[in-house]
Formats: C-alpha cells, sequence, structure tokens
C-alpha cells in the first residue's frame, strides 16, 4: 500500500510539473476549449452589416469617405417613420480630421442627431522596462503609449469604446478586455460594454453587473455564435442603396464593421481554430455575453495546480490496482 501511495504521487507530481511548467498547455488549451465552448444561434437582437468585397469592389478599398458612413447612420434611423436601432455600433476608426471637412461635420451631425450610434477607439501598447526599488528592471507588459479616438466633433456626438481584441500566448483569442487605463482619457469601457449598456437604456433594461476580471482587466469570453452567426448577408451596399427592409434593423443592435479577409481583421478563437471570425462578429459574441450576463470563472493557477495534483494522485492510486482473477 505504501509503495502504491509513493509511485502515485511521484506519478501526480510529474503530471503537475509538466502542466506547471507550461509543456501541456497546448493540449490543455485545446481540451478547454473543445468543453467549455459550444457555437449556436446569435442573439437576434444583433445584426451585422458587413463592410464586405462586395462592398470593397464598387466603393474602392478603405479608408472611404466620411460621408458614406453619414449616409448609412441616416438611412438606418430615417428609413421607417418610427423605430429605428436601438444602437448603431461602428467597428471603424475615424481618428484625426480628414481631407474632406465638409464630410467630417456630415458624419458627426448624422452620428449626434439621435443619440444611438457608437463608434470605436483603440489604446495602442507597449512592453516597457520599468526600474524597481531594488534597481532591478522588469518588463511591463500592455503599457498603454497612445490612442486613436475619434475625431473631437465626432467624439461629441457619438459614445465611443476600445475595440482592442489580444490572443493568448497560443496566438487564439479566447480573452475579452473589460476596459483600458488610458492617462487623459481614464477607464474606457469596450466597444461592446458601451454598446450594450446603451441597448440596455433604449429598451429600459437594468444592465447585468460587468464580469470580473483579472488584474490586466480580461474576462473569459463564451462564445454564443460562430462566424456568420450573426450575418444576415447585408452588405454595407445595401444601406446607401436603400435596398434592405429596414424593419430587419428596428430596436436592435447593429454593428457595422470589416467583413472581407483582405480587411486584416479576422481571428482564430476558442470557438474554431480553423475559422477566422471578423471582429465585427467578436464584439456581436462580446455583446450577446453581457445580455446573458453569464461568465464562467477560471480558478487561479495555484488552485488548478492543486486540484489537478489531487486527481492525478487518485488516479494514478486507483489505477495500480490488482485486476481482478
Amino acid at each position: 500500500m505504501r509503495q502504491r501511495l509513493l509511485r502515485a504521487v511521484l506519478a501526480g507530481a510529474v503530471i503537475t510539473a509538466l502542466i506547471a511548467f507550461g509543456w501541456l498547455d497546448t493540449a490543455d488549451s485545446m481540451v478547454s476549449d473543445a468543453l467549455f465552448q459550444k457555437a449556436g444561434a446569435g442573439s437576434a437582437e444583433i445584426v451585422v452589416v458587413g463592410i464586405d468585397q462586395d462592398a470593397l469592389d464598387v466603393l474602392g478599398p478603405m479608408p472611404w469617405s466620411r460621408k458614406l458612413m453619414a449616409e448609412a447612420i441616416t438611412f438606418l434611423n430615417h428609413a421607417l417613420p418610427e423605430g429605428r436601432p436601438a444602437v448603431i455600433g461602428i467597428d471603424v476608426l475615424y481618428s484625426g480630421s480628414s481631407a474632406d471637412p465638409e464630410a467630417d461635420r456630415l458624419l458627426a451631425e448624422a452620428a449626434g442627431e439621435y443619440g444611438n450610434v457608437v463608434v470605436a477607439s483603440a489604446a495602442l501598447f507597449e512592453t516597457r522596462l520599468e526600474e524597481g526599488e531594488d534597481g532591478l528592471f522588469s518588463a511591463r507588459q500592455r503599457t498603454v503609449t497612445g490612442w486613436d479616438g475619434p475625431y473631437d466633433a465626432l467624439e461629441q456626438a457619438a459614445g465611443t469604446g476600445h475595440i482592442n481584441a489580444m490572443e493568448d500566448a497560443d496566438g487564439i483569442l479566447r480573452h475579452a478586455l473589460l476596459y483600458v487605463e488610458s492617462g487623459e482619457h481614464g477607464r474606457v469601457f469596450s466597444f461592446a460594454r458601451v454598446i450594450y449598456e446603451r441597448w440596455c437604456a433604449s429598451t429600459g433594461r437594468e444592465p447585468n453587473p460587468c464580469p470580473a476580471v483579472s488584474s490586466g482587466g480580461f474576462f473569459y469570453l463564451p462564445f454564443s455564435a460562430a462566424a456568420g452567426g450573426y450575418s444576415d448577408g447585408v452588405s454595407f451596399l445595401d444601406l446607401l442603396d436603400g435596398t434592405v427592409d429596414p424593419l430587419l434593423f428596428r430596436d436592435k443592435i447593429v454593428l457595422i464593421g470589416p467583413y472581407a479577409p483582405g480587411l486584416q481583421d479576422a481571428y482564430p478563437t476558442s470557438l474554431d481554430r480553423a475559422v477566422p471570425m471578423y471582429g465585427v462578429e467578436i464584439q456581436a459574441n462580446t455583446i450577446e455575453a453581457f445580455q446573458k450576463g453569464f461568465f464562467p470563472r477560471e480558478g487561479g493557477k495555484a488552485l488548478q495546480l492543486l486540484i489537478l495534483f489531487a486527481v492525478s494522485v487518485a488516479a494514478a492510486f486507483y489505477l495500480q490496482r490488482k485486476p481482478l482473477q
């Protein structure tokens, strides 16, 4: 019995060490993703309008004149006598003045007319060396060194939230960043969170609490729908041409964002490593997670290792039983 227990403890220690030193991280992540991420149907409250290849073929490569986005916002808010979108989220950066001041003015006016537009911002991050009191240097990751926010008139007319997305060490996106601490801008919440709270205000709902986050502001993102799960095949061109039924958008969250491979805004996710998901779809999944208010919490590293060691020892001890005669 004593020898059996010692062998079990040794096996448990070896397995725990392999995990602790990261030698099995890839396999562990793949198993976790398979267990905890399941694709379903996207929320009917969210509609994605794609800046897709059809739009690029007709309008040319981005960036486009800001007048075009002003026209899209105007269509969404004016197409029906009653019942415009609850929120229009524009997953495009409009930093600084453009070469066309009139287009800048039109976009800001369209965004501010109904108060239901949220635009994107982005923090610029670097890893910096900092000297401690002991004279030793340490690397401080994700230090905010700059900010791409909407130009002044647009920032005054619309809400804004950051769109920063960061993959884990294995290159897979499975966490979302709830907020960014940015010097003069203070704490800026995510594009998805700002849109969700605007939607709650528009529909008379009490917002669900924010999820618990790590020291860096991250939380585990439970995906609801796979790539394409929020798309009804609506192109940005359809808004300009007025060829889409505006009833599709009534009281909904409408997200407008890049939806073509050439725009380089797609990421492998814990839901599907093989099929990249466009950033605007990740925003949709994050908004739906806020709507549901369910956020699986990851145990701390020490707790996970302790549980793993105990389970490994128990399993190794059990598997050493003498076979039944």
